[in-house]
């Protein structure tokens, strides 16, 4: 089993819609794919129809793999996926106490959850470098950052590149890093310049492929649905096809993941 973290300094990057669009494509392509909320606001389900307030997740103590099948089997979706859950503000400190105690608390807790059933298993994390992000890095063996290209997002590149220095590339198992720019708007002038600077400051963890802006997503999460449903034409999928099949073809090689061995061709200016 496989475990891949995408992971953002800044809010409002997209994270969490890349994690159910990356994950249904990945089980669209009949590996055996979970996406799982690491985040305490709940929003993955969202994508996929979940109710507000759906208790069942991963921070509910005592939560197993059979709570997960049933879960999956309730709710039917695109991908499997388990929500972090809705808590209250005494449980979610509870809940980081425990985790604070315990540098391998997430790694086992998805060992857990997952079981034998999957090949990979995405990580929603929360924005920042807390310790929710430090512990799912540590589990990973693939990392993905994710970026807006514009200035306040490229601001946190060189704090970004040294978490994942710090916590993944120790790892001798770890087959890379790499950074997307996610909401990309090529019409605009300074959007560009922030690629090429990305380019220019990390070529080894830059990805040439971008994923567009489309406000067909909007509307699709006021839906409860994802792209597949609302928009199954839009490049946001094409762009996210590309990206599965390179994560899916460094994993098989067990090869280190960097621009170079991609494979990935240029993406439009």
């Amino acid at each position: 089993m496989h475990i891949l973290s995408l992971v953002s300094l800044k809010g409002g990057t997209g994270r969490t819609a890349l994690a159910a669009h990356l994950g249904t494509i990945l089980a669209q392509a009949r590996m055996r794919c979970l996406v799982l909320d690491m985040d305490p606001q709940n929003g993955l389900g969202h994508w996929f129809g979940m109710q507000p307030g759906e208790r069942i997740g991963f921070a509910r103590r005592g939560l197993g793999h059979e709570d997960l099948v049933d879960f999956v089997r309730r709710e039917q979706p695109d991908v499997h996926y388990l929500p972090f859950g809705a808590t209250t503000p005494d449980e979610l400190v509870q809940l980081e106490a425990e985790m604070m105690g315990a540098p391998d608390w997430l790694a086992s807790r998805v060992k857990l959850l997952a079981d034998a059933d999957y090949d990979l298993v995405l990580l929603d994390t929360v924005a920042g470098q807390g310790e929710w992000t430090r512990q799912a890095l540590r589990a990973s063996d693939l990392a993905l950052g994710v970026l807006l290209a514009d200035p306040a997002s490229y601001a946190t590149v060189p704090a970004l590149r040294d978490l994942l220095a710090r916590t993944c590339d120790i790892q001798p198992a770890f087959l890379g890093s790499m950074l997307l720019l996610n909401q990309m708007d090529a019409r605009v002038d300074l959007q560009r310049d922030v690629r090429s600077s990305l380019l220019r400051a990390v070529p080894d963890l830059a990805l040439q492929v971008t994923v567009p802006f489309d406000a067909a997503l909007r509307e699709a999460l006021g839906r409860g649905q994802t792209l597949f449903h609302r928009s199954p034409d839009s490049q946001v999928i094409e762009s996210l096809r590309e990206v599965a099949g390179a994560v899916v073809q460094r994993i098989e090689e067990g090869v280190p993941v960097t621009p170079q061995t991609l494979g990935i061709g240029e993406a439009h200016p």
